[in-house]
């Protein structure tokens, strides 16, 4: 039989006959994940619940990540919905405004976008107090600075948050 590229070949009566390449030795079977979505709050997560049809030990399960499977905490949210809004306070005694949030399943980034005291005075500043962000609320500082540099804390003062969910 002589051989024409890797398609057909010529037998010796002349004929044509297609050929089937060698694949080489059968190996061994792979595993296949069975995968599942996993919702939490607002969050999607792509988790291997188990393998099916392998040889060996079965891999771990766990959650599909960017390198392989991996923890909840390391998987990347799935759900690119994320809510972004604004939410407002008013400052009450010691210039502490509670900003209260609805619908976050955990704490949001929160970044300060204004702070407007109810009359004008000077220099006005804000600030999100530290390990003040939950899941339902967070507290903003605001105090103003006199010509003199004396620092007071500001009662009354608007302030308005922005509120990404993470």
């Amino acid at each position: 039989m002589k051989l024409l590229g890797s398609s057909v070949a010529i037998r010796q009566d002349g004929v044509l006959d297609p050929v089937t390449p060698d694949n080489g030795p059968a190996g061994a079977s792979a595993w296949t994940p069975s995968l599942a979505i996993e919702i939490d709050g607002t969050a999607r997560y792509l988790k291997v619940v188990d393998w099916t049809g392998g040889t060996g030990v079965k891999p771990v399960i766990g959650y599909v990540g960017t390198t392989g499977i991996t923890t909840k905490a390391l998987a990347p949210n799935l759900n690119a919905a994320k809510r972004v809004m604004f939410f407002r306070g008013v400052t009450a005694a010691g210039g502490v405004a509670l900003v209260s949030f609805t619908g976050f399943a955990a704490a949001p980034i929160v970044e300060l976008v204004d702070a407007q005291p109810s009359v004008l005075l000077g220099a006005v500043k804000g600030e999100i107090v530290a390990g003040s962000v939950t899941k339902d609320a967070c507290q903003v500082k605001v105090t103003t600075a006199s010509l003199a540099g004396v620092v007071s804390s500001l009662v009354g003062a608007t302030v308005i948050v922005l509120a990404i969910e993470s």
